[in-house]
Protein backbone atom coordinates (compact mmCIF):
# COMPACT_ATOMS: atom_id res chain seq x y z
CA UNK A 1 0.00 0.00 0.00
CA UNK A 2 3.22 2.72 0.86
CA UNK A 3 4.21 1.72 -2.86
CA UNK A 4 4.13 4.82 -5.40
CA UNK A 5 2.50 3.86 -8.41
CA UNK A 6 4.21 2.52 -11.58
CA UNK A 7 5.18 5.43 -13.80
CA UNK A 8 6.39 5.49 -17.27
CA UNK A 9 10.09 6.92 -17.65
CA UNK A 10 10.54 8.22 -21.27
CA UNK A 11 7.24 8.24 -24.09
CA UNK A 12 7.54 8.94 -27.32
CA UNK A 13 8.61 5.12 -29.36
CA UNK A 14 7.23 3.21 -31.88
CA UNK A 15 9.39 0.40 -30.46
CA UNK A 16 11.79 -0.25 -28.11
CA UNK A 17 14.41 -2.17 -26.07
CA UNK A 18 15.88 -2.43 -22.89
CA UNK A 19 18.36 0.25 -21.42
CA UNK A 20 21.86 -0.82 -21.79
CA UNK A 21 24.79 1.15 -19.86
CA UNK A 22 26.19 3.79 -22.12
CA UNK A 23 29.07 6.30 -21.88
CA UNK A 24 29.68 8.89 -19.05
CA UNK A 25 26.72 7.20 -16.94
CA UNK A 26 24.49 7.11 -19.55
CA UNK A 27 22.13 4.46 -20.92
CA UNK A 28 21.54 3.43 -24.43
CA UNK A 29 18.03 3.27 -25.36
CA UNK A 30 17.48 0.84 -28.73
CA UNK A 31 14.53 1.30 -30.89
CA UNK A 32 12.38 2.40 -33.60
CA UNK A 33 11.09 6.31 -33.53
CA UNK A 34 7.57 7.24 -35.20
CA UNK A 35 7.04 7.78 -38.69
CA UNK A 36 7.44 11.07 -39.74
CA UNK A 37 4.64 10.76 -42.46
CA UNK A 38 1.54 8.88 -42.34
CA UNK A 39 1.78 5.26 -44.20
CA UNK A 40 5.75 5.37 -44.05
CA UNK A 41 7.32 3.14 -41.68
CA UNK A 42 9.04 3.38 -38.66
CA UNK A 43 12.58 4.27 -38.56
CA UNK A 44 15.34 1.90 -35.92
CA UNK A 45 17.49 4.32 -34.24
CA UNK A 46 19.06 4.97 -31.07
CA UNK A 47 18.97 7.56 -27.85
CA UNK A 48 21.67 7.86 -25.76
CA UNK A 49 20.17 9.33 -21.99
CA UNK A 50 20.46 10.30 -18.72
CA UNK A 51 19.82 7.63 -15.95
CA UNK A 52 16.15 7.04 -15.08
CA UNK A 53 16.64 8.20 -11.16
CA UNK A 54 17.89 12.01 -13.35
CA UNK A 55 14.86 13.35 -13.59
CA UNK A 56 15.10 15.99 -16.92
CA UNK A 57 13.98 19.98 -15.65
CA UNK A 58 10.54 21.14 -16.35
CA UNK A 59 9.61 23.15 -18.96
CA UNK A 60 9.78 27.00 -18.66
CA UNK A 61 5.93 27.40 -19.27
CA UNK A 62 5.69 24.87 -15.98
CA UNK A 63 8.05 26.75 -14.14
CA UNK A 64 6.45 30.10 -14.35
CA UNK A 65 2.58 28.21 -13.66
CA UNK A 66 4.29 27.01 -10.72
CA UNK A 67 5.87 29.81 -9.51
CA UNK A 68 3.03 31.78 -9.32
CA UNK A 69 0.47 29.40 -7.97
CA UNK A 70 3.12 29.43 -4.61
CA UNK A 71 3.37 33.20 -5.03
CA UNK A 72 -0.32 34.25 -5.04
CA UNK A 73 -0.49 36.15 -1.44
CA UNK A 74 -2.47 39.11 -2.37
CA UNK A 75 -6.29 39.30 -3.84
CA UNK A 76 -6.88 41.97 -6.65
CA UNK A 77 -7.49 44.77 -4.25
CA UNK A 78 -4.60 44.27 -2.13
CA UNK A 79 -5.79 41.97 0.75
CA UNK A 80 -5.10 38.91 1.95
CA UNK A 81 -6.85 36.47 0.79
CA UNK A 82 -9.70 34.38 3.35
CA UNK A 83 -9.49 30.96 3.69
CA UNK A 84 -12.23 28.62 4.50
CA UNK A 85 -11.78 25.67 6.76
CA UNK A 86 -11.86 22.30 4.86
CA UNK A 87 -12.33 18.95 5.80
CA UNK A 88 -9.42 17.04 6.90
CA UNK A 89 -10.50 13.84 5.94
CA UNK A 90 -9.23 11.55 3.50
CA UNK A 91 -11.98 11.76 1.41
CA UNK A 92 -12.16 15.86 0.87
CA UNK A 93 -8.38 15.39 -0.32
CA UNK A 94 -7.80 15.37 -4.00
CA UNK A 95 -5.33 12.80 -5.44
CA UNK A 96 -2.30 14.18 -6.75
CA UNK A 97 -1.92 14.07 -10.63
CA UNK A 98 1.36 11.92 -11.95
CA UNK A 99 3.93 14.27 -13.43
CA UNK A 100 4.18 13.92 -17.55
CA UNK A 101 6.84 11.67 -18.52
CA UNK A 102 9.28 13.59 -20.90
CA UNK A 103 8.89 12.93 -24.46
CA UNK A 104 12.13 11.50 -25.72
CA UNK A 105 14.02 13.51 -28.10
CA UNK A 106 15.83 13.57 -31.54
CA UNK A 107 17.49 10.40 -31.87
CA UNK A 108 21.37 10.20 -30.63
CA UNK A 109 22.51 7.39 -33.86
CA UNK A 110 19.71 7.17 -36.81
CA UNK A 111 20.24 3.40 -37.95
CA UNK A 112 19.64 3.40 -41.72
CA UNK A 113 17.66 0.64 -43.29
CA UNK A 114 20.27 -0.54 -45.67
CA UNK A 115 22.11 -1.66 -42.06
CA UNK A 116 18.40 -2.11 -39.67
CA UNK A 117 15.59 -3.41 -41.93
CA UNK A 118 14.78 -4.98 -38.47
CA UNK A 119 13.90 -3.39 -34.92
CA UNK A 120 16.89 -3.24 -33.14
CA UNK A 121 17.72 -5.53 -29.76
CA UNK A 122 19.22 -4.38 -26.92
CA UNK A 123 22.49 -2.83 -27.59
CA UNK A 124 26.00 -3.45 -26.15
CA UNK A 125 28.09 -1.15 -24.34
CA UNK A 126 31.71 -1.78 -22.48
CA UNK A 127 31.01 -0.95 -18.88
CA UNK A 128 34.71 0.08 -18.59
CA UNK A 129 37.57 0.79 -20.61
CA UNK A 130 40.56 -0.60 -19.76
CA UNK A 131 43.25 -0.20 -22.69
CA UNK A 132 43.04 -2.00 -25.65
CA UNK A 133 40.53 -4.91 -24.42
CA UNK A 134 38.54 -5.42 -27.17
CA UNK A 135 41.75 -4.08 -29.51
CA UNK A 136 41.05 -1.15 -31.69
CA UNK A 137 37.31 -0.87 -30.92
CA UNK A 138 37.70 -0.61 -27.08
CA UNK A 139 34.88 1.48 -25.75
CA UNK A 140 32.42 1.32 -28.24
CA UNK A 141 29.22 -0.65 -28.46
CA UNK A 142 27.77 -3.31 -30.73
CA UNK A 143 23.88 -3.62 -31.81
CA UNK A 144 21.63 -6.20 -34.08
CA UNK A 145 18.72 -6.87 -35.10
CA UNK A 146 15.77 -8.92 -34.82
CA UNK A 147 16.22 -11.40 -36.73
CA UNK A 148 19.56 -10.52 -37.99
CA UNK A 149 22.75 -12.16 -38.15
CA UNK A 150 24.77 -8.49 -38.51
CA UNK A 151 26.45 -6.58 -35.87
CA UNK A 152 26.64 -3.13 -36.12
CA UNK A 153 29.57 -0.86 -34.63
CA UNK A 154 28.50 2.11 -32.37
CA UNK A 155 30.92 5.23 -32.34
CA UNK A 156 29.08 7.71 -30.47
CA UNK A 157 30.52 10.92 -29.21
CA UNK A 158 29.20 13.97 -27.01
CA UNK A 159 29.06 17.37 -28.67
CA UNK A 160 27.81 20.67 -27.50
CA UNK A 161 25.71 18.82 -25.42
CA UNK A 162 24.30 16.53 -27.53
CA UNK A 163 25.09 12.96 -28.25
CA UNK A 164 25.37 11.89 -31.86
CA UNK A 165 27.80 10.21 -33.60
CA UNK A 166 28.78 7.26 -36.25
CA UNK A 167 27.39 3.76 -37.07
CA UNK A 168 29.07 1.27 -39.53
CA UNK A 169 28.68 -2.64 -40.16
CA UNK A 170 30.90 -4.58 -38.03
CA UNK A 171 30.32 -8.62 -38.89
CA UNK A 172 28.25 -11.58 -40.38
CA UNK A 173 27.81 -14.19 -37.74
CA UNK A 174 27.33 -17.37 -40.09
CA UNK A 175 24.38 -19.69 -38.56
CA UNK A 176 21.74 -21.14 -40.10
CA UNK A 177 19.85 -20.07 -36.80
CA UNK A 178 17.58 -17.41 -37.06
CA UNK A 179 19.32 -14.29 -35.90
CA UNK A 180 20.64 -12.85 -32.67
CA UNK A 181 18.94 -12.87 -29.36
CA UNK A 182 21.19 -10.94 -27.10
CA UNK A 183 24.48 -8.59 -26.95
CA UNK A 184 26.37 -8.47 -23.86
CA UNK A 185 30.31 -7.71 -23.16
CA UNK A 186 32.51 -9.62 -20.36
CA UNK A 187 33.03 -7.48 -17.01
CA UNK A 188 36.60 -6.65 -18.68
CA UNK A 189 35.50 -5.41 -21.79
CA UNK A 190 37.31 -7.82 -23.80
CA UNK A 191 34.93 -10.55 -24.97
CA UNK A 192 31.06 -9.81 -26.68
CA UNK A 193 29.05 -12.74 -26.17
CA UNK A 194 26.01 -13.36 -28.55
CA UNK A 195 23.07 -15.58 -28.42
CA UNK A 196 21.61 -17.18 -31.05
CA UNK A 197 19.49 -20.07 -30.95
CA UNK A 198 20.78 -22.59 -28.24
CA UNK A 199 24.20 -21.40 -28.06
CA UNK A 200 26.79 -18.29 -27.08
CA UNK A 201 28.61 -16.86 -29.69
CA UNK A 202 32.05 -15.31 -28.54
CA UNK A 203 33.72 -12.39 -29.84
CA UNK A 204 37.30 -11.31 -29.48
CA UNK A 205 40.07 -9.55 -31.23
CA UNK A 206 41.78 -12.06 -33.42
CA UNK A 207 45.11 -9.91 -33.37
CA UNK A 208 44.93 -9.56 -37.15
CA UNK A 209 45.82 -6.53 -39.34
CA UNK A 210 42.82 -5.01 -40.02
CA UNK A 211 42.14 -1.91 -42.14
CA UNK A 212 38.47 0.07 -40.62
CA UNK A 213 37.83 3.43 -39.42
CA UNK A 214 38.32 3.47 -35.90
CA UNK A 215 36.24 6.68 -35.21
CA UNK A 216 34.63 9.82 -36.56
CA UNK A 217 35.09 12.90 -34.96
CA UNK A 218 33.34 16.09 -35.88
CA UNK A 219 35.48 18.60 -35.18
CA UNK A 220 35.53 23.00 -35.27
CA UNK A 221 37.37 22.25 -39.06
CA UNK A 222 35.70 19.35 -40.04
CA UNK A 223 35.50 16.01 -40.38
CA UNK A 224 38.62 13.67 -38.45
CA UNK A 225 38.79 10.21 -39.14
CA UNK A 226 40.82 8.21 -37.51
CA UNK A 227 41.84 4.37 -39.04
CA UNK A 228 43.57 1.67 -37.98
CA UNK A 229 45.70 1.02 -40.16
CA UNK A 230 48.26 4.08 -42.27
CA UNK A 231 46.33 5.40 -45.07
CA UNK A 232 47.74 5.54 -48.06
CA UNK A 233 48.63 9.46 -48.66
CA UNK A 234 48.42 9.74 -52.39
CA UNK A 235 44.75 8.64 -51.94
CA UNK A 236 43.80 10.34 -48.82
CA UNK A 237 44.73 13.42 -49.87
CA UNK A 238 42.48 13.72 -52.94
CA UNK A 239 39.17 15.40 -51.79
CA UNK A 240 37.25 13.58 -54.19
CA UNK A 241 38.25 10.08 -52.45
CA UNK A 242 35.75 10.89 -49.79
CA UNK A 243 32.55 10.75 -51.38
CA UNK A 244 30.04 11.71 -48.96
CA UNK A 245 26.10 12.14 -49.19
CA UNK A 246 23.81 14.01 -46.94
CA UNK A 247 20.01 11.90 -46.26
CA UNK A 248 17.03 12.82 -43.63
CA UNK A 249 16.32 9.54 -41.15
CA UNK A 250 14.60 7.21 -42.58
CA UNK A 251 15.36 7.94 -46.33
CA UNK A 252 16.82 5.69 -48.30
CA UNK A 253 20.23 5.64 -49.84
CA UNK A 254 18.93 5.96 -53.10
CA UNK A 255 17.17 9.12 -52.79
CA UNK A 256 20.20 10.44 -51.05
CA UNK A 257 21.78 14.17 -52.14
CA UNK A 258 25.80 14.51 -52.73
CA UNK A 259 27.40 16.48 -49.99
CA UNK A 260 29.54 19.39 -51.49
CA UNK A 261 31.91 20.94 -48.76
CA UNK A 262 33.04 23.79 -50.48
CA UNK A 263 35.67 24.49 -52.85
CA UNK A 264 38.06 25.39 -49.94
CA UNK A 265 37.58 22.15 -48.93
CA UNK A 266 40.99 20.15 -48.39
CA UNK A 267 42.61 17.06 -46.37
CA UNK A 268 45.16 17.48 -43.86
CA UNK A 269 46.97 13.93 -42.55
CA UNK A 270 48.51 12.93 -39.34
CA UNK A 271 51.68 12.62 -39.60
CA UNK A 272 51.53 8.61 -38.71
CA UNK A 273 49.34 9.21 -41.49
CA UNK A 274 46.26 7.10 -39.59
CA UNK A 275 44.27 10.44 -38.96
CA UNK A 276 42.78 12.22 -41.88
CA UNK A 277 40.21 15.62 -41.62
CA UNK A 278 38.08 16.74 -44.55
CA UNK A 279 38.56 20.39 -43.35
CA UNK A 280 35.55 22.48 -44.72
CA UNK A 281 33.18 25.81 -43.18
CA UNK A 282 31.09 23.88 -41.10
CA UNK A 283 27.60 26.35 -42.09
CA UNK A 284 27.36 23.18 -44.65
CA UNK A 285 26.28 20.91 -42.12
CA UNK A 286 22.83 20.74 -41.29
CA UNK A 287 22.12 19.57 -37.92
CA UNK A 288 19.10 16.36 -37.68
CA UNK A 289 20.51 15.42 -41.19
CA UNK A 290 22.59 11.84 -41.54
CA UNK A 291 25.97 11.86 -43.75
CA UNK A 292 27.04 9.28 -45.12
CA UNK A 293 30.91 8.30 -45.58
CA UNK A 294 31.71 6.27 -48.85
CA UNK A 295 35.40 5.70 -48.19
CA UNK A 296 35.92 2.69 -49.57
CA UNK A 297 38.89 4.68 -51.72
CA UNK A 298 41.26 5.40 -48.84
CA UNK A 299 43.28 1.88 -49.06
CA UNK A 300 45.92 1.26 -46.85
CA UNK A 301 49.48 2.31 -47.37
CA UNK A 302 49.49 -1.87 -48.13
CA UNK A 303 46.75 -1.86 -50.02
CA UNK A 304 44.27 -3.06 -47.97
CA UNK A 305 40.72 -2.23 -48.75
CA UNK A 306 38.32 -1.04 -45.68
CA UNK A 307 36.57 -4.33 -44.48
CA UNK A 308 33.60 -2.41 -44.28
CA UNK A 309 30.91 -0.90 -45.89
CA UNK A 310 29.76 3.12 -45.12
CA UNK A 311 30.05 4.75 -42.39
CA UNK A 312 26.81 6.60 -41.33
CA UNK A 313 27.49 9.73 -38.99
CA UNK A 314 24.37 11.68 -37.50
CA UNK A 315 24.23 15.46 -36.81
CA UNK A 316 22.78 16.64 -33.61
CA UNK A 317 25.04 19.40 -33.16
CA UNK A 318 27.60 21.31 -34.35
CA UNK A 319 31.02 22.08 -32.45
CA UNK A 320 31.41 25.80 -30.78
CA UNK A 321 34.01 27.46 -33.48
CA UNK A 322 36.39 29.47 -31.31
CA UNK A 323 37.00 32.90 -33.31
CA UNK A 324 40.59 33.84 -31.68
CA UNK A 325 41.74 30.57 -33.31
CA UNK A 326 43.49 30.12 -36.46
CA UNK A 327 41.38 29.16 -39.27
CA UNK A 328 43.32 27.82 -42.10
CA UNK A 329 40.41 28.28 -44.69
CA UNK A 330 39.73 31.64 -43.85
CA UNK A 331 42.17 34.13 -46.37
CA UNK A 332 44.89 35.95 -44.10
CA UNK A 333 43.65 39.80 -44.03
CA UNK A 334 46.58 41.65 -45.80
CA UNK A 335 49.77 43.46 -43.52
CA UNK A 336 49.17 47.10 -42.65
CA UNK A 337 52.31 48.97 -44.14
CA UNK A 338 54.86 49.46 -41.86
CA UNK A 339 56.33 53.57 -40.72
CA UNK A 340 59.89 53.65 -41.13
CA UNK A 341 62.02 54.32 -38.34
CA UNK A 342 63.50 57.19 -39.65
CA UNK A 343 59.48 58.97 -39.21
CA UNK A 344 59.53 60.31 -36.25
CA UNK A 345 56.08 61.44 -35.00
CA UNK A 346 54.50 64.91 -35.49
CA UNK A 347 53.66 66.94 -32.66
CA UNK A 348 50.21 67.93 -31.54
CA UNK A 349 49.17 71.45 -32.94
CA UNK A 350 47.15 71.49 -29.40
CA UNK A 351 50.43 70.40 -27.03
CA UNK A 352 52.38 72.80 -29.31
CA UNK A 353 50.00 75.72 -28.32
CA UNK A 354 49.94 75.03 -24.55
CA UNK A 355 53.36 74.95 -24.44
CA UNK A 356 54.08 78.38 -25.83
CA UNK A 357 53.45 80.64 -23.38
CA UNK A 358 55.30 78.45 -20.57
CA UNK A 359 58.67 79.04 -22.83
CA UNK A 360 57.71 82.57 -23.57
CA UNK A 361 57.72 83.05 -19.66
CA UNK A 362 61.11 81.05 -19.55
CA UNK A 363 62.37 83.01 -22.31
CA UNK A 364 61.71 86.33 -20.98
CA UNK A 365 62.83 86.01 -17.12
CA UNK A 366 66.24 84.67 -19.14
CA UNK A 367 66.46 88.13 -20.75
CA UNK A 368 65.96 89.72 -17.28
CA UNK A 369 68.83 88.33 -15.57
CA UNK A 370 71.20 88.76 -18.39
CA UNK A 371 69.99 92.85 -18.37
Amino acid sequence: PEASPVSPWLTGFAKISAPAPGPEETWILAGQAPAAKEGEKPVAALWIVPPAGSAPELPKEKENEADSATQKEKTGDGEEPTTEETSSTPEAESPSKPDTPPVAGAPSLWLPETLMPTPPIRPAFPSIETGNAFGPFSGQGFVAGESSKRLLRLMPEKIGGAWQGAVTDFAAIESPDPGIDFLTFSPDGSQLFAGEGGQVLRIRPAGGQLHAVKKIHLATDGFEVRFTRPLDREKAIDPSSWRIVSLLPGQPDGSSTPFDPGTEARVVIDFDAQAATLQFPLDRLEPGTVYAFDLSALISDQDQPLSHGPVYYTVNALPEVDEDRFDPLKPAEPEQPRKAASEKPQANDSNAKSESPEKEKKEKSKEGDRD
